[in-house]
């Protein structure tokens, strides 16, 4: 901890104050960034789920437990890490969860069975975990708070561009090269990032932070919101855990066509963060509907008529708008409603979404193995669509 924050409450308040606007908008940029690595680092076996199999000798749908164990270790440490970490300086503690998963990454490129493989997702996790837990009331304290909505949407953006440019460029390199190369990859940014977040962010306590509480705390309204990032999470990972297969065995896409898929939708996922951020703060429950609505009729248009290319590429666009959409109106409500300090609230967020991807990795595989791939964006817009139930009959509050 400074010297200025420990010799007294006027010197604290200075310390923690809104950075200039220059300097706020790096640190923004390199925490969005962090989260494109992150994010994609999440998502890459999504993509490469196929070429890992193939070269460890294992089914596809046992790889799919990697989505399994990554959730598993979020569900399980991210509340403990919230109560762990609430005394350490942000800067500290982002530069060190960046090094280790960093080296999670390596530890992935350099397996030759699955017991690596899965140290290594859990190791990334783990520094996830501490990621996610303290970006977002990070990046809100470097403004002003009349525009921490859009700072959040703001950091959210690096999310999107995970899919449109990281994606499809990673499984393009993993099939020039080997599907390790795209971890060697994420290695060597996570560690530039750790070095960047070292650079750009202040110091301070995180007490100390403008953003730790929620500026209008509604226990009804975050408990909603978790029901709802619960039924969306699932619906969205029920499909995309085997995206890659439905897309090339059921949609009929040749497999260099897949990364153009998926940047696409990704893309519109980049359109929709940009543009939610001028109505999230004004309008976030019909935000949230507008996210939902989309997102189940994404799905519908997959289950209905999937095997036709042309459908199946447009349902995929529709679902990144609408994801994007949705989990900017989430979090931002979550910044806004959490009823104890925003830590814990991100926390109990990164908990349920994570919850979320695991049930949907186990009813995916059971899915894939009972009915077939052409039942999973059916089972998905089932779980989206109660979601949009829950949305629709949220009684007006005031808070």
């Amino acid at each position: 901890m400074s010297a200025s924050i420990a010799s007294g409450p006027a010197a604290s308040a200075a310390a923690f104050a809104p950075l200039p606007a220059g300097r706020g908008r790096n640190a923004l940029a390199v925490l969005s960034c962090t989260g494109l690595a992150i994010v994609l680092g999440e998502i890459l076996p999504f993509g490469l789920l196929s070429l890992m199999a193939d070269d460890l000798g294992v089914s596809e749908a046992r790889m799919g437990l990697l989505v399994t164990a990554f959730a598993l270790v979020l569900v399980v440490t991210s509340v403990p890490i919230a109560r762990w970490v609430k005394n350490i300086p942000r800067r500290h503690l982002l530069a060190t969860s960046m090094s280790m998963w960093a080296l999670g990454a390596s530890l992935i490129a350099l397996s030759h069975g699955l017991t690596e493989l899965f140290a290594g997702r859990i190791i990334m996790a783990v520094g996830q975990a501490v990621f996610w837990v303290v970006a977002m009331a990070t990046a809100a304290d470097l403004f002003p708070a009349e525009v921490r909505g859009q700072v959040v949407a703001r950091l959210m953006f690096g999310t999107s561009l995970a899919g449109v440019a990281g994606l499809p460029l990673s499984i393009w390199w993993a099939h020039a090269t080997s599907w390790r190369a795209p971890f060697f990859g994420l290695a060597a940014v996570g560690l530039a990032l750790a070095i960047a977040i070292a650079i750009t962010l202040p110091t301070y306590a995180p007490c100390d932070g403008g953003a730790d509480h929620a500026p209008a705390p509604s226990q009804r309204i975050f408990v909603r919101v978790l029901c709802i990032e619960a039924l969306v999470v699932t619906g969205w990972i029920v499909v995309y855990t085997y995206i890659t297969p439905y897309l090339t065995d059921v949609a009929g896409l040749s497999p260099g066509v897949v990364p153009l898929v998926l940047g696409t939708a990704s893309a519109s996922g980049v359109v929709g963060m940009w543009t939610v951020g001028r109505c999230v703060n004004h309008a976030p429950r019909q935000t949230m509907t507008v996210g939902v609505g989309l997102m189940a009729l994404a799905w519908g248009a997959l289950a209905i008529a999937g095997s036709v290319p042309l459908v199946a590429w447009g349902a995929m666009a529709l679902f990144g708008l609408a994801w994007s959409i949705t989990v900017a109106t989430m979090l931002t409500r979550t910044a806004r409603h959490a009823p104890g300090r925003t830590d814990m609230g991100a926390a109990l967020y990164s908990t349920t979404f994570n919850a979320g991807a695991m049930v949907g990795s186990l009813a995916g595989a059971a899915v894939f193995a009972s009915l077939g791939l052409s039942w999973l964006p059916v089972a998905g817009a089932v779980l989206v669509a109660a979601a949009a139930v829950v949305v629709i009959t949220e009684p007006r509050v005031r808070t």
